[in-house]
């Protein structure tokens, strides 16, 4: 143990934690420009997504037409249709096999969430709301899930598995009854799940030497104030900041020796550990005094030694 704290009083924290500091500034850096790169498309898409969503609601003819075409034009999508109330086709910005006249949509026998268009009876799609749409689409985790959801509801089909399945996530105008229909096709992103793993074994990697080098500060500190190291090291490496907020009101209720550190009871007039004297005491009962004291509270004696 005392190895152990020759070794720590020799560390400077400032130092390190300017180290660590620029370090994880730089790993953050290179990890977003990694990620960002690899999903530049797929981000693409989803500031897409929310700009046509915005559209949607404004009622603005125009930034919806040009909003549909960008956004088909990003992503896995297979198709953006613009619906009326009565679900015929106004427009399709990819004109694919859904384009032109009305697109009825009905559930798969058995297939509970999965739709099926007699446009296309090769084709399933599986309805998703928008927060899962977009994750969906941009990092496609969940679709091997997705793909083995539907083998298991629609297994006793024929043919079932040569079937594509695809996400379908509409948005409406409530004030006309159009609706918009994002046909996509998700894939994985080449690299994209490494990256995002080693950013995330990165981010674990130094918060846990954020939280490592917290304690080791605390019981440096606390041993240099002639507290309790190995408890209030132990205490903030299981606490963390609670720990050193509760350190902090602990050490700054006490008295602090100038000359060698040490922590103590305010009580004190002589520091228990070398001898000095804690600051300026009444020269008429050794009472200790504050800065902010001009008189003796317990008998009245100017500070200066002058009595009224």
């Amino acid at each position: 143990m005392i190895r152990f704290e020759r070794f720590l009083s020799r560390l400077h924290f400032k130092k390190i934690a300017l180290v660590y500091i620029v370090a994880a500034v730089l790993a953050a850096l290179g990890c977003a420009i990694a990620v960002g790169t690899l999903y530049r498309d797929r981000l693409s898409f989803a500031w897409q997504y929310f700009r046509l969503d915005r559209a949607v609601e404004s009622g603005d003819t125009a930034a919806l037409q040009s909003g549909i075409d960008r956004l088909a034009a990003s992503g896995d999508v297979v198709d953006v249709l613009l619906l009326d109330a009565n679900n015929q086709v106004l427009y399709s910005a990819k004109q694919s096999v859904y384009a032109g006249g009305q697109l009825n949509l009905s559930r798969v026998e058995g297939g509970g969430s999965y739709l099926v268009s007699d446009r296309s009876p090769q084709v399933v799609f599986r309805y998703v709301r928008k927060a899962d749409f977009l994750l969906q689409s941009v990092f496609a985790f969940d679709w091997g899930d997705i793909l083995e959801e539907y083998g298991d509801d629609a297994f006793y089909e024929g043919g079932f598995s040569q079937k594509n399945v695809c996400l379908l996530n509409y948005i409406s105008d409530r004030d006309s009854g159009n609706k918009l229909y994002i046909i996509s096709s998700p894939s994985a992103v080449p690299g994209g799940k490494t990256a995002l793993k080693i950013t995330a074994c990165l981010a674990m990697l130094f918060f846990m030497i954020y939280w490592v080098l917290l304690a080791l500060w605390t019981y440096q500190n606390a041993a240099k104030c002639r507290l309790h190291a190995p408890f209030w090291g132990i205490a903030v490496l299981l606490t963390n900041l609670v720990g050193v907020l509760i350190y902090q009101f602990y050490k700054h209720g006490n008295a602090t020796c100038s000359h060698c550190g040490a922590s103590q009871s305010r009580s004190h007039r002589y520091c228990a550990v070398c001898g000095t004297e804690l600051g300026e005491a009444c020269r008429a009962c050794g009472l200790p005094l504050s800065a902010r004291d001009h008189y003796c509270p317990r008998c009245g004696t100017k500070k200066n030694g002058g009595e009224e």
